[in-house]
């Protein structure tokens, strides 16, 4: 994990310089207490290796002279990637519902005769024979 800020103050994500490589990975924040002190922290991943976070850590040196790469926990892991899913949720365009037809189609016909009941193992009233060997799918049957 790439940590690019840490302060003893909330950090706002909208005022930090917001580079292009960000988009490659989740950019969130996090706040953590020690001694009795709560720091918050802007970090960058998710990588799959050091060396891969660590390239990225000397990238955006110029405008974070303080990033360090910093190991994270399966709990925080976690929890970042489940806040990244919902912050992608909620910017996805929200699809504009379309007033249906008016028009109601007919259900189709089915003619089925004795033996086709018998060899889909269907009864005479539409529903699954019982004992059979096969089991009813919506199909009328499967293996």
């Amino acid at each position: 994990m790439v940590q690019l800020s840490w302060a003893s103050q909330r950090i706002d994500p909208s005022e930090i310089t917001q580079l292009a490589i960000f988009q490659a990975y989740a950019l969130y924040t996090v706040t953590l207490a020690r001694a009795g002190v709560r720091y918050y922290g802007i970090r960058l991943g998710f990588f799959t290796s050091a060396i891969s976070a660590r390239q990225v850590a000397l990238y955006v040196r110029s405008e974070f002279p303080e990033v360090a790469v910093v190991p994270i926990s399966e709990r925080e892991y976690a929890r970042a990637r489940e806040m990244v899913t919902q912050r992608e949720i909620r910017a996805r365009p929200q699809a504009v519902p379309t007033a249906a037809p008016d028009i109601t189609p007919e259900a189709p016909v089915s003619e089925t005769t004795e033996n086709d009941r018998n060899d889909r193992n269907v009864g005479a009233d539409g529903e699954c024979a019982a004992g059979s060997i096969r089991s009813c799918g919506d199909d009328g049957y499967h293996n």
